[in-house]
């Protein structure tokens, strides 16, 4: 786990952070026309959300460990120690995200005015968005410079891990400012099969063929068939009448 998502470090930060929230979300309450005026639980979402993040950061540092010892193991000699640290940061940070999304948002108006966790969330969007561009970054400059696979992989695995993070956190991010989604298919044009390209065009009046009139020879009397044979309709010449 980096210096920055070590939990002494995040329990350094986490006041900052949450004055940040908080001013924010009151300063937009304060505005004409806002759809969180009267808000009366701003300091109380802001507290509960910076738990939250605090849980968030720390399971995407054990991410981070459990994916930088599978990687470095590649072609170098890593300790155990770090894969048993990545998993016990990611269980404890996964649990405390869970228990106060359970116990503790419930509690509050968060649904009905969100304003405080969509700024929640984009703070994990740009936290975790900028460990994995740096992380990306330090993986390639260390690759090209020659440094051991080990500590290629730690950085490697950050840019995976942060970046895997920030990108759930910004698509749930964008669902609630209402983002656009994908662009539909243009309508107006037939569904496949409906149109056959080797089709022949047809002029209007005239029938496809082999279709529009009877076949030869079967849709009128064939030649001899159809009236009486010559001599045999009527009578014979000089008997039909009398001399």
């Amino acid at each position: 786990m980096g210096l920055f998502l070590h939990p002494m470090a995040l329990a350094a930060y986490a006041p900052t952070l949450f004055v940040a929230i908080y001013l924010l979300a009151l300063w937009d309450a304060r505005r004409d026309g806002s759809d969180g005026a009267g808000d009366r639980q701003i300091g109380l979402k802001a507290a509960v959300h910076v738990f939250a993040l605090i849980g968030v950061f720390t399971a995407a540092g054990g991410l981070q460990e459990m994916l930088g010892y599978l990687l470095g193991k590649f072609k170098g000699d890593v300790s155990s120690a770090q894969i048993k640290a990545g998993i016990g940061h990611l269980l404890a940070g996964g649990g405390v995200f869970v228990l106060v999304y359970l116990f503790l948002l419930p509690r509050t108006n968060w649904r009905e005015r969100d304003k405080v966790t969509r700024l929640a969330v984009g703070a994990a969007v740009v936290v975790l968005g900028i460990l994995a561009i740096v992380s990306f970054v330090e993986f390639l400059g260390q690759i090209l410079s020659g440094a051991e696979w080990v500590l290629s992989a730690q950085m490697l695995a950050g840019s995976v891990a942060f970046g895997g993070v920030a990108y759930v956190a910004l698509d749930r991010l964008g669902q609630m400012s209402g983002w656009a989604g994908r662009p539909s298919a243009p309508a107006g044009f037939p569904p496949a099969g409906g149109y056959d390209p080797n089709a022949q065009p047809q002029q209007p009046g005239v029938p496809p063929a082999g279709g529009g009139f009877p076949p030869a020879g079967g849709g009128y009397p064939p030649a001899g068939g159809g009236y009486p044979p010559a001599g045999g309709g009527y009578p014979p010449a000089g008997g039909g009448y009398p001399p």
